[in-house]
């Protein structure tokens, strides 16, 4: 069992927890600092995500932002990033306070980084950031789809890839559970939608498609209304 966290409550820090969870490790989900209204619909409903659509596992733990000193001071295993890659200067300085060279840092967050005056990856910024404040040994691997949250979250069978410039290091990840050692069993196993389920069987590729399709387009007509 690892202990993991995850930063950010959007769609992917989110769906994250799922797999993780379903793997028997110890996850806490927390809010950014603009994530206080979102984590407090979270626990009003019952875990049920409004982005996602879907009801997160009981066994989840939710915390606000300003419960992020006392959950960093827990040592996590794994630290998960879900903020956005505006939000990387942000989370280095979060994590920053309490970080240790033991720790493993998992990026979700996608896209490049123009970083004084150079393009960089994600995971070369974090690098950077952390070295400047005299953290040497740092262990981050990137995972990259093709998943989407919402299949994720809803258990459809997915892959992703886990790249650590330690080929041993994104082997050792994912026979944690957390990653590619879960998603390869997930099918899917009916939606959850305010706490029930309304179907229970294996979709075939047409039928997963489909749902995928309807829970994308419901989200972009929503957003469109308001």
């Amino acid at each position: 069992m690892k202990k993991i966290l995850v930063i950010g409550a959007g769609a992917m820090g989110s769906a994250f927890c799922v797999p993780s969870l379903e793997n028997k490790n110890d996850v806490t989900l927390i809010g950014t600092h603009l994530e206080n209204q979102l984590i407090k619909e979270l626990k009003k409903k019952d875990n049920f995500h409004p982005i996602l659509q879907t009801k997160l596992p009981k066994e989840l733990r939710i915390k606000k932002f300003s419960e992020m000193n006392e959950v960093l001071n827990n040592k996590p295993d794994i630290i998960v990033v879900g903020v956005s890659s505006l939000g990387i200067d942000w989370f280095i300085e979060q994590i920053s306070k309490n970080f240790n060279d033991n720790q493993k840092i998992v990026l979700l967050t996608k896209g490049l980084s123009i970083f004084e005056n150079k393009l960089i990856t994600i995971s070369e910024k974090i690098k950077i950031l952390l070295d400047r404040k005299n953290f040497k040994n740092i262990n981050i691997s990137a995972v990259k789809g093709p998943c989407l949250a919402i299949g994720l979250a809803n258990k459809i069978r997915t892959g992703v890839v886990i790249a650590n410039p330690k080929i041993e290091e994104a082997e050792e990840l994912s026979k944690v559970s957390v990653l590619l050692g879960a998603l390869p069993k997930y099918r899917y196993d009916g939606f959850l939608e305010s706490g029930k389920v309304i179907l229970k069987k294996l979709f075939s590729f047409k039928e997963m498609f489909k749902s995928i399709s309807l829970k994308l387009i419901s989200f972009i007509l929503k957003s469109i209304v308001s």
